[in-house]
Formats: structure tokens, C-alpha cells, sequence
């Protein structure tokens, strides 16, 4: 379940108000307004005996004719329904389904009230989780459907930012609605082209293979299907082509631009059977050409979206057994990841590009290449099945390969880049511009920028251990 569903309710509570049940109606109406409350309490001798809300009002008084000086305990339902202050968003949202309620209160442990739930609060709060977008998708009738699903993600970010949640949870939560609208909409082009003729895998590669989508990422995805015969392989590539192309396109009208460089599962390069993925792998790592180490930096980072999960880990045996028999390769990578210059000018400043149509930026996606680098090289060269960048370096830590102190500075970097990122993706969707990765040093708080700088500063650290490890600190 979404983050903001296991939230405490304290989350979403609002001021109490309360007034005896023997004060007339109007008094109690009169309270509700100063406070602009939606429910008010009503109480016997200090103690809450019920609760009264505006629904209440307009149905008890106004409707029934009711006279706006009858004591107030006349409208009142009772008895109140409690909820502990730790419980979590769902476990309210369930209790006011399951009694019909509008309204819940919460109490601490010593049975002190601390604020009273409004399910109009609970589901606005509610609107944008994962939870509720997942479950719209996989609800979902048409790509239609889906791309306005997905018209919701910039708001969950920037609720998630601004919520203080910890960069791996958005990007996760990002990945996790692009999985789901990737499963949807590979079940609706099955419903189209008909059942697949073998078993296949649909994978995400590139950042989505990562889990570190952001609001800026494009499609980067491909097909592995069933080693069959010669003979069957144009039908069968035939199927998986029409089926690639149907989600490839769909996606892209549900806001995943299609990639540039057609790394997509309609481009018949990239969907092919097991056996020729496996040919791919084997000539990239024998080869370890800068061309060919471009090429595959995207493809190394590949997560089954949907279907045959055993593909995937048949690919990894295969490519770790392919780096033990050419360890050179990892050289040549190493050298790759090295090349990248640190975009800090002579006197401190961030370097940035100018362009005559718009204000000079920095790319803070290249800035962060580094650390994903670094985290793959060392994954690779140590067989890490971990796809993820910092997954990949809590396990190498955790083997004892990386130091902890590295492990901290490096997640240190990647958290700190990320966070302005998304923040900056997030404020363009706010302003309905497109969200991409070009970041003004003037639009930064002091803040932001000192930490950039450090985070950049830190970069070469990391550096300095690739170079030491793999080079013998050339």
C-alpha cells in the first residue's frame, strides 16, 4: 500500500469545536462557522456524548423545518465513533466506509480527543495516492482511460515532495504506476491482437529498469519471447512486433514520450527471441567499443514488467558468465565512467550552457550519471542482480565491498540530485510546462545550490575509487 495510506490520521485532522447538548441549535451553528468547521461536538457535563455535523444541519433542521432554537441534542448522532490518533489513513477510510459515516474522531492513548476526521479531507488526501491511481489503471477500460490516470502523476509528486517523502519512495511510486499502466495496456493489446503464440517478457530498461523514473523519462522498453524455430520465428516475431508497437504507442499517448533513439519493443531490433538477446550481450561485452558500452549502459538495467520472469535471470547468468570470460570489458567501462567532468566551474560556480531561446541551465540528469555508473560498474563487476542504484550500493556495502563511509556519501549525492530534480520537474507540471532536466542555478534556493555544489564536489571522490579499482589508480 501507498506511503500517504499508512500515514497516522493525525494527518488529516481537523480543530475541535464543541458546545452542551442543552445550547440551541443556532449557537452550535454559530460555532461551526466561526471555525469553519464541518461537525462540532456536543457535550454533557464534560464529557462528548455525540456529534453534529452540517450535513446534519441541513437535513435535521432545515429540511425536517426544524426550529433553530430547539436544544441542539435534538439533531445530534450518537454515540460517537472513535479511532486511535496512530492508526493509519486506510484503517479510517475503511471504518467510515464500513458505518456510513461522514465523520470520525480521533483520541490519543489517554482517551484525549485530538481532532476530528472528515472523509471530504480523508478522500482528498486519499484522490492522489498510489493506491487509488493503481487501482483506477488496472480498472481501467481503455488507453483512454489510462493516459488520464496518468495526467494525475505530476500532483501525487508534488504532494509526495512536499509530504517529505524520501526520494527512492517517489521515484518508486512513480515506477510503480508506469508498471501498472505498462501491465493494462499489454492486457489490452492482447484483448486486440489475440493470445500470444509463446511465453514472453516485456521489459523495462534504462531508468525504468532502474525504478528511478521521473516525470521527465521516456519509454525505454523491449520484448524477449520463447527460443523457437526458424521456420515459426517470422510469425511469431510478426505477433510480438504488432503487439509491441500497440503498447509502445499507447504509452506514448498516455505521456511516456517514445524514445529517440527507438530502443522500443515495436522496433524489431528489440524484440527477438531469447537466444538472439543473449548474442547481443555476448558481441556488446566482447566488443567493449565506446559505441557498443553507450548501447548497452541502457540494456544492462533490464526488469521484467510483465510476464516470464525467468528470462531475466537467464540473461543475467548469461551476461555475468560473459563478463568472468572478458573482464576487460569492465575496464573499458571504468575508463566510460571516468570521462564525465564535474560541471563546477574555476571559482565554484555550476557551469552552465547557454542557449539564445532560454536562460542558461545545467543538465542535472548527466550530473547524476556518475553515481548510476558507478553503482552498475561495481554491480556488474560483482554479479549484484540489483537494478536499482541505490539498491545496488546497499548491496554492495552490505557484501563488504563498498566502504561505509562511501556508501554514504554516494547515496549522499544521488538523494541530494534527485530531490532537486524531481522538485524542479514538479514545479513545471504545476505551471503546466513540459518537465525536463534542465536546471536554472538561479531558480535554486542558497540551499540547493550549496548542496549541489557539495554533492558535485563528492562526485570525485567516487571517481577516485573507480579509477583506483579498475585502473590500479591511473
Amino acid at each position: 500500500t501507498h506511503i500517504f495510506l499508512q500515514e497516522p490520521v493525525t494527518a488529516c485532522v481537523t480543530e475541535v469545536v464543541s458546545c452542551e447538548m442543552r445550547e440551541p441549535i443556532s449557537r452550535a451553528v454559530e460555532i461551526m462557522t466561526r471555525h469553519g468547521a464541518s461537525a462540532i461536538l456536543i457535550t454533557s457535563g464534560g464529557e462528548t456524548t455525540g456529534i453534529v455535523t452540517d450535513r446534519d444541519i441541513r437535513e435535521r433542521v432545515v429540511a425536517a423545518g426544524l426550529s433553530p432554537g430547539e436544544p441542539v441534542f435534538h439533531v445530534m448522532s450518537s454515540p460517537v465513533v472513535y479511532i486511535q490518533h496512530q492508526s493509519a489513513v486506510y484503517e479510517a477510510i475503511l471504518a467510515i466506509r464500513e458505518k456510513n459515516l461522514r465523520h470520525l474522531v480521533a483520541r490519543d492513548d489517554t482517551g484525549q480527543i485530538v481532532g476530528i476526521i472528515d472523509i471530504r479531507e480523508l478522500l482528498h488526501f486519499h484522490r492522489y495516492t498510489l493506491a487509488v491511481l493503481t487501482r483506477e489503471v488496472r480498472q481501467a477500460k481503455s488507453p483512454d482511460d489510462i493516459a488520464a490516470v496518468r495526467h494525475e502523476l505530476p500532483r501525487l509528486v508534488k504532494s509526495l515532495i512536499e509530504g517529505g517523502a524520501r526520494t527512492r519512495n517517489i521515484t518508486r511510486s512513480i515506477t510503480t504506476l508506469s508498471d501498472a499502466i505498462t501491465a493494462r495496456l499489454i492486457h489490452l493489446a492482447i484483448e486486440q491482437a489475440g493470445p500470444p503464440p509463446v511465453e514472453f517478457a516485456f521489459i523495462a530498461l534504462g531508468s525504468a529498469g532502474r525504478e528511478e523514473l521521473t516525470l521527465a523519462s521516456d519509454q525505454d522498453n523491449a520484448i524477449i519471447f520463447d527460443d523457437v524455430d526458424d521456420s515459426a520465428l517470422p510469425g511469431v516475431q510478426e505477433y510480438f512486433l504488432k503487439l509491441g508497437g500497440l503498447v509502445c504507442n499507447w504509452l506514448d499517448r498516455a505521456g511516456y514520450p517514445a524514445c529517440e533513439g527507438g530502443i522500443m519493443a515495436g522496433n524489431p531490433k528489440w524484440c527477438q527471441p531469447l537466444r538472439v538477446w543473449k548474442r547481443y550481450f555476448s558481441d556488446w561485452v566482447r566488443t567493449a567499443e565506446p559505441q557498443s558500452i553507450l548501447d548497452c549502459m541502457t540494456f544492462f538495467d533490464f526488469r521484467v514488467v510483465h510476464g516470464e520472469k525467468q528470462y531475466a535471470a537467464l540473461l543475467r547468468r548469461h551476461i555475468d558468465e560473459e563478463l568472468g570470460a572478458e573482464p576487460a570489458f569492465l575496464l573499458h567501462y571504468a575508463q566510460y565512467a571516468l570521462q564525465y567532468r564535474i560541471p563546477i566551474g574555476f571559482f565554484g560556480n555550476i557551469v552552465v550552457e547557454s542557449a539564445k531561446d532560454h536562460p542558461p541551465t545545467f543538465n542535472i540528469k548527466e550530473g547524476m550519471m556518475p553515481v548510476v555508473n558507478f553503482a552498475r560498474l561495481y554491480a556488474l563487476r560483482h554479479g549484484v542482480g540489483e537494478t536499482n542504484t541505490l539498491d545496488r550500493i546497499h548491496e554492495l556495502t552490505e557484501l563488504g565491498i563498498l566502504r561505509k563511509s562511501l556508501h554514504d556519501e554516494a547515496t549522499q549525492v544521488y538523494d541530494c540530485l534527485m530531490q532537486v530534480r524531481l522538485g524542479h520537474q514538479a514545479n513545471a507540471a504545476a505551471q503546466n510546462l513540459p518537465p525536463d532536466n534542465a536546471v536554472n542555478p538561479k531558480g535554486l534556493t542558497h540551499m540547493e545550490g550549496t548542496l549541489i555544489k557539495e554533492a558535485f564536489a563528492q562526485v570525485s571522490t567516487i571517481q577516485k575509487k573507480i579509477s583506483y579499482d579498475f585502473l590500479g589508480g591511473a
